[in-house]
């Protein structure tokens, strides 16, 4: 389930782990600071006065952190189909099994992949997260460390189980078959 094909060194999946993640940082980027610019300058023009979408809200915190929930799951859904594309990209600039012509859906369910194996591993390293700062204390120099060794923790935690599950996806979707 979380083996690739084929088998790649940690240096070769490192490689490709970069390729996919500086594509999609770059991809959607833009998206993210046009909805984080656009909902900054609703809220200081509301604290100011003009009336706009956010004028009712601005003095709620909870709203306000409603609506930002709200936005950033709009984005998020924006986002994934362009994660799918940027992914598959990756793995074909890596000579990996892609298919040839690449429809909407299938980038969506390879952008879903990505953000559902990826938020696994980001819950698990969150937890042993938890677990660390009720052990060690919160001192802030072993935060500063603690904070590195998670960074560490999601990488290789995207090497060893998002890629695999990406790679699956797409070889499905290229429709070669099921390795034994």
């Amino acid at each position: 389930m979380f083996t690739m094909i084929p088998e790649m060194s940690f240096g070769r999946r490192l490689s490709l782990w970069w390729s996919c993640i500086w594509r999609q940082t770059l991809a959607t980027l833009p998206i993210w600071l046009v909805a984080g610019g656009f909902v900054l300058y609703s809220i200081v023009r509301a604290e100011h006065g003009e009336a706009n979408w956010l004028s009712s809200l601005v003095n709620s915190m909870g709203a306000l952190v409603l609506v930002g929930g709200g936005v950033l799951l709009v984005v998020s859904l924006l986002c994934i189909p362009i994660i799918g594309y940027m992914t598959r990209r990756a793995f074909a600039r890596h000579q990996l099994s892609v298919p040839p012509d690449y429809s909407f859906g299938q980038a969506a369910m390879l952008g879903l992949t990505t953000w559902g194996w990826t938020i696994v591993v980001s819950m698990a390293v969150n937890v042993l997260s938890y677990l660390l700062q009720a052990v060690v204390g919160k001192a802030s120099v072993v935060m500063a460390v603690g904070q590195l060794v998670f960074l560490v923790l999601n990488m290789i935690g995207a090497i060893y189980i998002v890629l695999p599950r990406q790679a699956w996806r797409l070889r499905r979707q290229a429709g070669e078959p099921e390795a034994q």
